[in-house]
């Protein structure tokens, strides 16, 4: 038996973008206002997997990796925490939505 969560798991439209002079995947799903899902340090873009549905029923759904995480984890050396947030400035300008922003982040 599938389980529920499975089921209802919408599908994800793989997409690359060059960023920084580097081809980054990114995916996604659902339709209306965009929103971009980040994971925190650690993680990955397949910590949203279990929102998904419920999300993807109202929003046009962007997941991406950070680098050194994930499907990017090979890009570790050339990501710093301090630039984070122009790296993420960059690859939105890419295809430049008007979003908003969901950040995933555990405790340390």
């Amino acid at each position: 038996m599938v389980p529920a969560a499975a089921r209802d798991e919408p599908a994800l439209a793989r997409h690359r973008v060059r960023v920084r002079g580097r081809e980054i995947p990114y995916w996604t799903t659902g339709a209306g206002p965009p929103l971009i899902l980040l994971h925190g340090f650690g993680g990955s873009s397949r910590c949203w997997t279990p929102s998904l549905g419920g999300l993807a029923a109202t929003h046009r759904l962007f997941l991406v990796d950070w680098p050194g995480f994930g499907s990017l984890w090979r890009l570790h050396r050339e990501f710093r925490l301090d630039e984070a947030s122009s790296w993420l400035a960059d690859w939105i300008e890419e295809f430049q939505p008007a979003v908003q922003v969901a950040a995933y982040a555990l405790p340390v």
